[in-house]
């Protein structure tokens, strides 16, 4: 009897690529021992469509060297053996019996020798190299299909051999390539080691389960770890526990399991009919066509056809604090097992078990803890069925406002305000209102109304206003539109770029060498104080003096006649500032005399000398050293004293100067 193969891995089980490479054509093989029979079988297949034409054409070659004996290696050169040479598919005459009684035969043959397509002259150059290509890389795909379900067909390829010389103490290494020229196209060589020691017992597959759908019975079983194993399965069935026989006695190509990895499991959907138990076990084949100990046995007690009935919602009623939930269903009711109410706050969402019993004869189920929004949906097992109703959606009255929120924190960038909160916790909140307002006893005006879930909210801000304080207040509220009370207030206080009134000097009278200056200070509330800044001549202002809100008149000592320029500026907590007016004042010393000296520089030092005759009225001597446009002060001596020695250092004669007072 003829057993039928359900293909479980990917159509070329040696090869699963026709992709163009950049790596040289090669042979794959694969290798077998064969116990009984005391013979190793190699089974190979070229990588590419081109390559297998050219292949074909020329033929393969089967190298043997002995490579190890009772574990030990063998000495160098290794005994070589040439098992086979020019090895290709039979020809056509050769493969007519084989056709009658083998449908992969027929594929192979015709994948080999059929007619190719038909390309007519309208066809330009390119379209019939692409179409030829296309031909030829499925007539590949065919034949390596063809070969990996039948050990017969990968013989009759070209792409089969057993070496009957076999010794069970010795290890060999065997090469096969194909005879193609180099000068035609350059191919690697396959090589692989191999002895009897390194035979491995097939597994038995792994059965996952097996249910009845409908009139169906679906078996599944684990193949994604057999992939490089077995090329196909069969699917026996016994309605005894013994005499397993094959499923059917077509061909069943599970395309489920097909060459994408994703897929884990195989199926096989049994469409027989019958009723009571039965039993199925599944047993691999590889590509020597060698077969798996069988899997483990499932078993099924498959039932009579019936209309698995179908359940409604018919309506529900809200009666001392529950939901009484009426049901009904049509079809063979008579195989509802069991009956079951779940519910969900979405009708998409993840139903949660209410309640779970036999069959109620009254057809109502209960929810004794209902919530505001429930969707509800009951269903029934009948047989390995469970049918489901559509969601169905009860609103209870909710009057029950959501607690007051609380925010938790607030930042501010740029002009934008991020103001957020704390989540409630009820499970019907729809979302939040904020409401603003200037000062904290002002009505707040509503600013922000969601329905959304966000703790966070982002308003744009005037921050040119004087007033640069904020109140704001939250309310939640809920899916039937109940409000909370207002939050407690946060107060934001905003970035203060608005500078303050700018002071004003008032006026400035000289008293010998000071300056008493007068001011009105600035009318804004957040100054901090002031900077008093000088100029003299063509110099640039200089701070000379920085004070708090207390004082009202400035006393400033100067050394120098000059041109003075005053400028007063008011800081504010944010460190804005506000600049007044320029005040100008002409400063002279009435008993400044302008008297001769001499400046004698040497290596380290400076001398300064002076002669002041005793009719003259000047008692201080006072030298400045420049620095950028400002003199200062260095030193005072008598003008009696008529000599002084000044360190160098980095100075330079020209910018010293000496006031005679």
């Amino acid at each position: 009897m003829r057993k039928i193969f359900i293909i479980s891995t990917s159509i070329l089980m040696l090869l699963a690529e026709s992709v163009v490479s950049q790596e040289l054509p090669k042979v794959k093989v694969k290798t077998t021992y064969d116990s009984i029979n005391n013979k190793i079988l190699l089974r190979w297949a070229p990588d590419n469509s081109n390559f297998w034409v050219l292949a074909n054409e020329y033929g393969y070659t089967i190298e043997k060297y002995f490579y190890q004996r009772d574990g030990e290696l063998l000495n160098i050169p290794l005994k070589r053996d040439i098992l086979i040479e020019n090895l290709k598919p039979k020809t056509l005459d050769e493969w007519e019996d084989i056709v009658q009684t083998n449908d992969y035969a027929a594929i192979a043959a015709q994948s080999v020798y059929g007619k190719g397509i038909n390309l007519n002259n309208s066809q330009n150059g390119i379209i019939s190299i692409v179409n030829k290509e296309k031909e030829i890389k499925s007539r590949f795909s065919f034949t390596l299909f063809a070969a990996d379900q039948s050990i017969e067909v990968a013989s009759y390829l070209g792409l089969y051999y057993e070496d009957l010389n076999v010794k069970e103490n010795e290890r060999y290494l065997y090469r096969v390539f194909a005879n193609v020229p180099d000068s035609v196209m350059s191919a690697d060589t396959a090589s692989i080691y191999y002895g009897p020691d390194d035979f491995s017992p097939l597994p038995s597959p792994l059965t996952e389960s097996i249910v009845q759908e409908e009139d169906y019975v679906v078996l599944k079983w684990l193949s994604a770890p057999y992939r490089n194993v077995f090329s196909s399965y069969i699917v026996e069935r016994s309605f005894g526990g013994e005499n397993f026989e094959a499923v059917n006695t077509l061909p069943q190509i599970n395309f489920n399991s097909g060459p994408q990895k994703r897929n884990v499991f195989s199926t096989y959907v049994d469409t027989t009919s019958y009723s009571g138990k039965a039993y199925y076990r599944i047993i691999g084949k590889n590509t020597f066509g060698q077969l798996s100990p069988p899997s483990d046995t499932l078993s099924i007690k498959k039932l009579e056809p019936f209309v698995v009935p179908i359940p409604q919602i018919d309506s529900v009623q809200f009666d001392n604090s529950n939901n009484n939930i009426f049901w009904s269903a049509k079809g063979d009711v008579e195989f509802i097992e069991k009956v079951f109410l779940e519910k969900s706050d979405k009708s998409e969402g993840n139903y949660q078990l209410i309640q779970l019993d036999s069959i109620s004869r009254n057809h109502v189920l209960r929810d004794p803890l209902p919530d505001e929004i429930n969707y509800y949906r009951v269903g029934i097992t009948a047989g390995d069925h469970i049918k489901y109703t559509l969601p169905f959606l009860f609103q209870n009255i909710d009057s029950i406002p959501p607690a007051k929120p609380r925010f938790s924190n607030y930042f501010v960038k740029d002009s934008l305000l991020h103001l957020s909160w704390n989540a409630n916790h009820e499970d019907d909140i729809a979302g939040y209102r904020v409401y603003k307002s200037q000062k904290p006893d002002a009505e707040p005006s509503l600013i922000y109304d969601k329905n959304k879930l966000d703790t966070i909210a982002i308003f744009e801000e005037n921050l040119s206003l004087i007033n640069n304080e904020r109140y704001y207040y939250l309310v939640a509220f809920d899916q039937n539109g109940n409000a909370s009370d207002l939050s407690e207030r946060i107060r934001v206080e905003l970035p203060d770029i608005v500078p303050p009134s700018p002071p004003i000097i008032s006026s400035i009278v000289q008293e010998g060498d000071s300056l008493k200056i007068d001011f009105i200070g600035s009318s804004s509330k957040d100054v901090e104080g002031y900077l008093l800044y000088r100029k003299i001549d063509n110099s640039l202002y200089k701070l000379i003096s920085q004070f708090g809100l207390s004082n009202k008149q400035i006393i400033d000592v100067v050394e120098i006649e000059g041109d003075y320029r005053y400028r007063l500026i008011a800081l504010d907590k944010a460190r804005n500032e506000a600049v007044s007016k320029a005040y100008p004042i002409k400063v002279r010393f009435k008993t400044q005399r302008e008297i001769d000296y001499k400046i004698i520089e040497n290596e380290d030092s400076f001398e300064i000398m002076w002669e002041v005759s005793l009719a003259t009225k000047v008692t201080i001597v006072k030298v400045y050293y420049k620095i950028g446009e400002q003199f200062n002060l260095i030193k005072e001596v008598d003008v009696n004293q008529g000599l002084l020695e000044l360190e160098k250092g980095n100075r330079i004669k020209e910018n010293i100067k000496l006031i005679f007072i």
